[in-house]
């Protein structure tokens, strides 16, 4: 599917990550605020530069590992959020994850970007279904995942990042809607 990339919906492109990112990157991946719902915490620029180094090849995806695609808008190029992308071990099944600059929460562009990606799993790789999981209290990723079509499929107690919270797994199939 990386093979796929640079991928162009309606206002956003879906394209690898480049260390030229650095900047636009760090200006959403270092802001407590973006990191609270997700699995990862704010790097420093070095250790920035790093992860840009090496999710910027066109390695295709690996079962059982996260790979990261850049969101940029389609007229400039600019970075604006990534999507994380884990296949399961037997591919069938790929969680994925957005994180997007504060700027440009609330448009439609996570869900842009979101439903093109599903559309590229399903269209170029193995998995018969995606999830994704969202915090309960994470009102803009859940109404971004009801957009694209996922519906809630299960909800439980957990712990993240320290805090009790009630996490919610949304999932779309391929023949969703046929």
């Amino acid at each position: 599917m990386i093979d796929r990339l640079p991928h162009r919906a309606s206002r956003v492109v879906l394209r690898t990550l480049r260390t030229d990112d650095l900047d636009a990157f760090l200006a959403f991946r270092s802001r407590a605020d973006v990191a609270r719902y997700q699995g990862w915490t704010p790097m420093s620029r070095e250790d920035a530069l790093a992860f840009l180094r090496m999710e910027g090849t066109d390695a295709p995806l690996v079962p059982g590992a996260w790979r990261q695609i850049g969101i940029a808008g389609v007229t400039d190029d600019v970075l604006v959020g990534d999507l994380g992308v884990h296949p399961s071990d037997d591919g069938t099944t790929v969680e994925i994850g957005i994180s997007m600059h504060p700027d440009h929460q609330g448009l439609g562009l996570g869900s842009e970007a979101t439903r093109a990606l599903v559309e590229l799993l399903f269209a170029h790789t193995p998995a018969r279904r995606v999830v994704a999981l969202t915090d309960a209290r994470n009102e803009g990723a859940i109404r971004s995942l009801r957009k694209v079509g996922m519906r809630r499929i299960s909800s439980r107690s957990a712990e993240f990042k320290g805090e009790r919270c009630v996490e919610y797994e949304f999932a779309i199939d391929r023949d969703a809607g046929r």
